[in-house]
């Protein structure tokens, strides 16, 4: 399993450490609980001093043949949009298809329609 570290400015004094890793293929495993337990664990290793923990989420890590998500209008559909096999790169995936659904849904086009096409 990998980790990963992100540090997300809050207001005031007060800033939100995104951690995560403990991903697994989906349908392979059946052990959240355990995967929470170990990243935290890994967490409170690498910063001992880490506040709180206030928010918790998993995922199914979804593996497309080249790694770039399917984002986009979901094929045989006019007003469903998709975006999924982010290949664990969900925050950066997410920002992409906010952007892109947003354009398709408001401008009828994207400029990155062709690369994320989930047809």
């Amino acid at each position: 399993p990998y980790h990963y570290v992100r540090l997300q400015p809050g207001e005031g004094r007060t800033d939100f450490l995104i951690v995560g890793g403990e991903d697994h293929k989906t349908g392979q495993a059946d052990d959240a609980g355990d995967r929470f337990a170990a990243l935290a664990d890994w967490t409170k290793r690498l910063v001992p001093e880490v506040g709180a923990e206030t928010n918790r989420w998993s995922g199914q890590v979804m593996e497309t043949v080249d790694y770039a998500g399917f984002i986009g209008r979901n094929p045989g559909n006019q007003r469903v949009f998709v975006a999924t096999g982010d290949s664990g790169q969900g925050i950066t995936h997410g920002v992409v298809a906010g952007l892109l659904i947003s354009d398709l849904i408001l401008k009828g086009e994207s400029p990155w329609h062709e690369l994320y096409e989930p047809s």
